[in-house]
């Protein structure tokens, strides 16, 4: 009888030993966050570019942003399960605040969609720039006729 076991492993090859597998799952890991942060990336540019439309349109950008944040917040998530350092939790970070900021922003123009459709309309009839900012003075001073106590 031989000492080799036809069945065993072939010549030359060896077990994959434990760490290997630990560092293969932290690089899988980390390049599903590095995936999901491109993602962010991309769909907070695609929301950003589709809120300079016109106002129909505009609320693409809300999508865009929205779905930007939940990406974003999985891949905060997925980086900082994969152990990827401080510098990618702190630039998801800051770009999940500024998102939040701008949607918080754009909700409040799509609360007075009336004035902001108006703004836009008065944006594309004017000529000059006194004409454009003779718009944006009326704009806030409908704005600051909806607060109370005015």
């Amino acid at each position: 009888m031989s000492d080799r076991d036809p069945a065993g492993p072939a010549a030359g090859a060896r077990t994959p030993h434990p760490d290997d597998r630990s560092t293969d799952g932290r690089r899988d890991a980390a390049v599903a966050a590095a995936r999901l942060a491109l993602r962010f990336g991309l769909l907070v540019t695609a929301g950003l570019v589709a809120l300079s439309l016109p106002l129909p349109w505009r609320v693409g950008g809300l999508v865009f942003l929205v779905l930007g944040l939940v990406t974003g917040v999985l891949a905060l998530r997925a980086s900082a399960r994969a152990s990827s350092g401080a510098g990618p939790i702190v630039v998801l970070s800051l770009g999940l605040v500024v998102t939040a900021l701008v949607l918080g922003a754009q909700l409040l123009l799509l609360a007075v969609w009336p004035l902001s459709a108006d703004l836009d309309e008065c944006r594309a009839s004017a000529i000059t720039d006194r004409g454009a900012r003779a718009c944006q003075e009326d704009f806030q001073r409908d704005l600051q006729g909806l607060l109370p106590g005015r």
